[in-house]
């Protein structure tokens, strides 16, 4: 039996020629394999998946997103000064949509209020770590 010899080096980068892609022929004929998805669509597929031990109150099913949100709130009205401005930020983020009940003037001072005890507390913080 002969063998093949071919023509040039077969090697790193060169493949033989029967085996390269042929012009006009795509490396990937079928696409990209159904259901392989960006991370996007994981995190929230994932975040929005209901876990029943998720919840602190009670036993009752929410999403593993709201799981974390009520927890971060939790944390944030214990004191802790990081989930405060993390929620803050998150508040940032939310789009404003009109309240059930119209705030009042006495309710915007309160809210007024609480904004500057949080900002006092955060500048102690600061203070605190230099």
């Amino acid at each position: 039996m002969e063998k093949h010899i071919p023509l040039y080096a077969v090697g790193r980068g060169r493949p033989p020629r029967a085996t390269r892609f042929k012009p006009g022929q795509s490396g990937n004929p079928k696409g990209r394999a159904r259901g392989s998805t960006d991370l996007a669509a994981i995190l929230t597929r994932m975040l929005g998946a209901r876990d029943t031990a998720a919840s602190r109150r009670r036993r009752r099913p929410v999403s593993k997103l709201e799981a974390m949100v009520e927890r971060l709130v939790g944390k944030a009205v214990a004191g802790d000064l990081a989930a405060m401005r993390f929620l803050a930020g998150l508040t940032q983020l939310v789009p404003e949509r009109e309240p059930d009940v119209p705030a009042t003037d006495a309710d915007r001072a309160v809210m007024r209020q609480l904004w500057a005890r949080v900002r006092a507390m955060t500048v102690e913080d600061t203070n605190a770590k230099d």
